[in-house]
């Protein structure tokens, strides 16, 4: 794991120029997105056929895994149903 020490260059970010929206900044392996309810960090990936999403509030609180099927060769950017089921958890789940 990481020293506590360490774990702010996770989160001291630079602008995500470049990247797919919802992304907004970038630190040391870790994304800021743009929620509903306010910035969560974490990484999306995709691999054939699939895409993913681990987000957590800053202070590790919330947290949500979302997975779903996804066709990269055809879909471009970030599959906008999924991020709204996505955000719908992460942002009224926990409350």
């Amino acid at each position: 794991m990481v020293r506590p020490s360490a774990s702010p260059r996770f989160t001291d970010t630079v602008p995500a120029t470049g990247s797919a929206p919802p992304a907004l900044a970038y630190g040391l392996g870790v994304y800021v997105y743009a929620t509903e309810c306010g910035p969560a960090y974490g990484h999306g990936g995709s691999a054939p056929g699939y895409l993913t999403f681990a987000l957590n509030s800053r202070d590790g609180r919330d947290q949500l895994v979302a997975h779903t099927n996804w066709n990269s060769f055809v879909d471009t950017g970030i599959d906008e149903d999924f991020w709204a089921a996505f955000q719908e958890g992460y942002c009224n789940g926990f409350r």
